[in-house]
Protein backbone atom coordinates (compact mmCIF):
# COMPACT_ATOMS: atom_id res chain seq x y z
CA UNK A 1 0.00 0.00 0.00
CA UNK A 2 1.71 3.53 -0.90
CA UNK A 3 -0.28 6.66 -1.95
CA UNK A 4 -0.04 7.89 -5.69
CA UNK A 5 1.56 11.10 -5.94
CA UNK A 6 -0.49 13.68 -7.94
CA UNK A 7 -0.36 13.84 -11.43
CA UNK A 8 0.78 10.29 -11.76
CA UNK A 9 -0.09 6.38 -11.94
CA UNK A 10 0.95 3.59 -10.42
CA UNK A 11 1.84 0.35 -11.97
CA UNK A 12 1.23 -2.44 -9.70
CA UNK A 13 2.31 -5.74 -10.79
CA UNK A 14 3.21 -9.23 -9.64
CA UNK A 15 6.51 -9.34 -11.78
CA UNK A 16 7.67 -5.60 -12.42
CA UNK A 17 10.92 -7.12 -14.73
CA UNK A 18 8.68 -9.26 -16.86
CA UNK A 19 5.92 -6.39 -17.31
CA UNK A 20 8.93 -3.55 -17.82
CA UNK A 21 9.78 -6.00 -21.16
CA UNK A 22 6.05 -6.10 -22.24
CA UNK A 23 5.66 -2.36 -21.94
CA UNK A 24 8.75 -1.62 -24.03
CA UNK A 25 8.09 -4.29 -26.50
CA UNK A 26 4.13 -2.39 -27.42
CA UNK A 27 5.39 1.75 -26.45
CA UNK A 28 9.73 1.22 -28.24
CA UNK A 29 9.97 -1.76 -30.33
CA UNK A 30 12.99 -2.71 -31.97
CA UNK A 31 13.64 -1.04 -34.96
CA UNK A 32 15.05 -3.65 -38.11
CA UNK A 33 17.07 -1.43 -40.50
CA UNK A 34 16.22 -1.60 -43.85
CA UNK A 35 19.59 -0.55 -45.50
CA UNK A 36 23.85 -0.42 -44.51
CA UNK A 37 23.13 3.30 -43.85
CA UNK A 38 19.15 3.75 -42.83
CA UNK A 39 17.25 5.79 -44.98
CA UNK A 40 16.36 7.83 -41.85
CA UNK A 41 19.75 8.74 -40.12
CA UNK A 42 20.55 11.99 -40.34
CA UNK A 43 24.23 12.76 -41.24
CA UNK A 44 25.91 15.92 -40.78
CA UNK A 45 28.09 18.25 -43.34
CA UNK A 46 32.09 16.89 -44.05
CA UNK A 47 31.57 13.84 -41.90
CA UNK A 48 33.11 10.47 -43.73
CA UNK A 49 31.61 7.12 -43.38
CA UNK A 50 34.25 4.46 -44.44
CA UNK A 51 33.12 1.15 -46.07
CA UNK A 52 31.03 -1.72 -44.10
CA UNK A 53 29.57 0.77 -41.60
CA UNK A 54 26.50 0.35 -40.52
CA UNK A 55 24.09 2.92 -39.44
CA UNK A 56 20.39 2.55 -38.20
CA UNK A 57 17.51 4.11 -37.77
CA UNK A 58 16.79 7.41 -36.31
CA UNK A 59 20.26 8.05 -35.68
CA UNK A 60 21.60 11.49 -35.43
CA UNK A 61 25.67 12.31 -36.38
CA UNK A 62 27.02 15.33 -36.25
CA UNK A 63 29.45 17.39 -38.66
CA UNK A 64 32.96 16.55 -39.45
CA UNK A 65 32.76 13.27 -37.58
CA UNK A 66 34.89 10.28 -39.12
CA UNK A 67 33.33 6.41 -39.08
CA UNK A 68 35.74 4.07 -39.30
CA UNK A 69 35.15 0.73 -41.28
CA UNK A 70 33.18 -1.77 -39.62
CA UNK A 71 31.46 0.38 -37.07
CA UNK A 72 28.11 -0.38 -36.07
CA UNK A 73 25.64 2.57 -34.46
CA UNK A 74 22.40 1.34 -33.70
CA UNK A 75 19.41 2.52 -33.47
CA UNK A 76 18.20 5.63 -31.66
CA UNK A 77 21.70 6.96 -30.72
CA UNK A 78 22.90 10.19 -31.45
CA UNK A 79 26.50 11.63 -32.44
CA UNK A 80 27.83 15.30 -31.73
CA UNK A 81 30.09 16.98 -33.97
CA UNK A 82 33.61 16.08 -34.25
CA UNK A 83 33.25 12.54 -33.16
CA UNK A 84 35.46 9.76 -34.49
CA UNK A 85 34.82 5.98 -34.23
CA UNK A 86 37.19 3.64 -35.17
CA UNK A 87 37.03 0.04 -36.86
CA UNK A 88 34.53 -2.35 -35.16
CA UNK A 89 33.22 0.08 -32.68
CA UNK A 90 29.83 -0.80 -31.65
CA UNK A 91 27.75 2.11 -30.10
CA UNK A 92 24.41 1.14 -29.14
CA UNK A 93 24.35 -2.88 -28.03
CA UNK A 94 22.01 -3.99 -25.61
CA UNK A 95 22.77 -3.76 -21.87
CA UNK A 96 23.61 -6.63 -19.61
CA UNK A 97 20.54 -6.57 -17.81
CA UNK A 98 19.04 -10.08 -16.81
CA UNK A 99 16.71 -11.46 -14.09
CA UNK A 100 17.12 -15.17 -13.36
CA UNK A 101 14.49 -17.54 -13.82
CA UNK A 102 13.34 -20.90 -12.72
CA UNK A 103 13.79 -21.56 -16.98
CA UNK A 104 17.51 -19.88 -17.63
CA UNK A 105 17.59 -16.04 -17.38
CA UNK A 106 15.12 -13.59 -19.07
CA UNK A 107 16.67 -10.68 -20.38
CA UNK A 108 15.54 -6.81 -19.79
CA UNK A 109 16.01 -5.20 -22.85
CA UNK A 110 16.97 -1.77 -23.26
CA UNK A 111 14.57 1.15 -23.64
CA UNK A 112 17.25 4.02 -23.97
CA UNK A 113 19.74 5.47 -25.97
CA UNK A 114 23.60 6.54 -26.45
CA UNK A 115 24.79 10.12 -26.69
CA UNK A 116 27.99 11.11 -27.50
CA UNK A 117 28.89 14.90 -27.27
CA UNK A 118 31.60 16.99 -29.35
CA UNK A 119 34.93 15.72 -29.52
CA UNK A 120 34.54 12.15 -28.23
CA UNK A 121 36.69 9.54 -29.87
CA UNK A 122 35.90 5.49 -29.50
CA UNK A 123 39.16 3.46 -29.66
CA UNK A 124 39.00 0.23 -31.78
CA UNK A 125 36.73 -2.58 -30.69
CA UNK A 126 35.19 -0.53 -27.61
CA UNK A 127 31.22 -0.88 -27.05
CA UNK A 128 29.17 1.29 -25.64
CA UNK A 129 25.44 -0.04 -24.20
CA UNK A 130 22.82 1.82 -24.69
CA UNK A 131 20.22 2.71 -21.72
CA UNK A 132 18.19 0.07 -20.50
CA UNK A 133 15.97 3.57 -18.90
CA UNK A 134 17.68 6.36 -19.51
CA UNK A 135 20.93 7.39 -22.14
CA UNK A 136 24.34 6.27 -21.79
CA UNK A 137 26.03 9.54 -21.99
CA UNK A 138 29.96 10.08 -23.03
CA UNK A 139 30.85 13.75 -22.13
CA UNK A 140 32.76 16.35 -24.56
CA UNK A 141 36.35 16.32 -25.16
CA UNK A 142 36.48 12.72 -23.75
CA UNK A 143 38.67 9.79 -24.97
CA UNK A 144 38.41 6.00 -24.63
CA UNK A 145 40.73 3.82 -26.11
CA UNK A 146 40.61 0.66 -28.04
CA UNK A 147 38.69 -2.61 -26.59
CA UNK A 148 36.73 -0.61 -23.79
CA UNK A 149 33.28 -1.21 -22.93
CA UNK A 150 30.86 0.82 -21.52
CA UNK A 151 27.76 -0.50 -19.76
CA UNK A 152 24.33 1.12 -20.06
CA UNK A 153 22.71 4.18 -17.71
CA UNK A 154 26.16 5.06 -17.51
CA UNK A 155 27.78 8.74 -17.38
CA UNK A 156 31.28 9.36 -18.53
CA UNK A 157 31.98 13.24 -17.93
CA UNK A 158 34.37 15.23 -19.65
CA UNK A 159 37.88 15.17 -20.87
CA UNK A 160 38.40 11.90 -19.53
CA UNK A 161 40.62 9.38 -20.67
CA UNK A 162 40.23 5.47 -20.30
CA UNK A 163 42.80 3.14 -21.55
CA UNK A 164 42.73 0.51 -23.14
CA UNK A 165 40.39 -2.77 -22.04
CA UNK A 166 39.29 -0.77 -19.24
CA UNK A 167 35.38 -1.41 -18.32
CA UNK A 168 32.48 0.47 -16.98
CA UNK A 169 29.62 -1.30 -15.14
CA UNK A 170 26.05 0.05 -16.01
CA UNK A 171 24.51 2.96 -14.22
CA UNK A 172 28.19 3.97 -13.04
CA UNK A 173 28.64 8.29 -13.22
CA UNK A 174 31.88 8.80 -13.91
CA UNK A 175 33.45 12.82 -12.95
CA UNK A 176 35.07 14.91 -15.26
CA UNK A 177 38.90 14.69 -15.85
CA UNK A 178 39.49 11.45 -14.94
CA UNK A 179 41.90 8.92 -16.01
CA UNK A 180 41.63 5.51 -15.91
CA UNK A 181 44.22 2.53 -16.63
Amino acid sequence: EVDCPEGKALLISDDPFRDFNTLLKHFSPFIASSATIDPSAVIGEGTTIQPNVVIGPNVVIGKNCLIHAGAVINYNCDLGDNVIIHSNVVVGSEGFYYKKRDHGFEKLHSAGRVRLENHVELGAGTTIDRGVTATTLIKQHTRIDNLCHIGHDTVIGERCLLAAHTGVAGCTVVGDDVTMW
